[in-house]
């Protein structure tokens, strides 16, 4: 079995959470603070998405990514002999409307009480919310990387990715959910042929969706390669229950 056959036969994965934690972490914060509790945001208008890190007298409890599947926090904190609870959300609302993260918490320490009960941060809705991060190994070299938008991960942001860097993209939706690239997508000793395609399949509640890849590729490690596979195996967003922070969280597990 050749190396392209290797990872080829691998699955596209789903980022996990403390992955898509990293893409915010150029961005300026927002802060609010109840007595010891700090509540720090970085808000990503274009995804949709929230990082929340909390700390508690002084001790980091987690980061936090929020988002429309995931829109709150239930707080029950406690370090030495400081408390916090309460519960952090995100409202999402569409484009223009204005998004918002808002907090109603209290936290003690030396017997005094501190509340915050407010907006945290505010801003102008920028498309459809983000439900999905997946990637998708096709060399050593190349990468499919899908991102999933939309209530009713209705739209596929496709991009391939050489070196780590962006070469050529696509956009698939409901309406027009087959995409041609129509030339040769050429960089360095990556060579794709004319002619590359993605076809989204949208989840319904009783069954997933995908984000299928047609193309054929080479690079100066990878002969001519066909490729017809899942780049993205999309679930229907589905809202969660809100997530529960205690003193034992720590930041981003692992989901798929």
């Amino acid at each position: 079995m050749t190396q392209a056959e290797k990872l080829l036969n691998g699955r596209p994965r789903a980022l996990s959470t403390d992955e898509v934690i990293e893409f915010f972490n150029a961005l300026a914060p927002y802060q609010a603070t109840a007595g010891p509790l700090t509540i720090e945001a970085k808000v990503a208008p274009g995804m949709g998405q929230v990082v929340v890190k909390l700390a508690l007298a002084g001790r980091e409890m987690g980061k936090h990514l929020l988002g429309y599947t995931e829109p709150e926090l239930i707080l029950n904190l406690a370090n030495d002999e400081a408390t916090a609870t309460g519960k952090i959300k995100l409202e999402l609302k569409a484009a223009p409307h204005f998004s918002s993260l808002e907090a109603d918490v209290s936290a003690t320490q030396s017997g005094q009480t501190f509340c915050f009960k407010g907006n945290i941060a505010s801003w102008q809705a920028k498309g459809l919310p983000v439900v999905g991060h997946y990637v998708t190994q096709l060399d050593a070299t190349l990468t499919a990387n899908t991102t999933v938008r939309g209530v009713s991960a209705n739209t596929a942001n496709f991009e391939f990715l050489f070196q780590g860097n962006a070469v050529a993209a696509m956009t698939a939706t409901q309406l027009a959910p087959v995409q041609v690239y129509p030339d040769e997508i050429s960089a360095g000793n990556l060579h794709i042929a004319k002619g590359a395609k993605i076809t989204l399949a949208v989840p319904t509640e009783i069954g997933p969706g995908m984000l299928f890849l047609q193309c054929l590729f080479k690079t100066n490690t990878t002969p001519e390669t066909q490729i017809s596979a899942s780049v993205a195996n999309i679930a229907w967003p589905q809202v969660a229950a809100p997530q529960r922070v205690s003193d034992e969280a720590r930041e981003g597990d692992p989901h798929d």
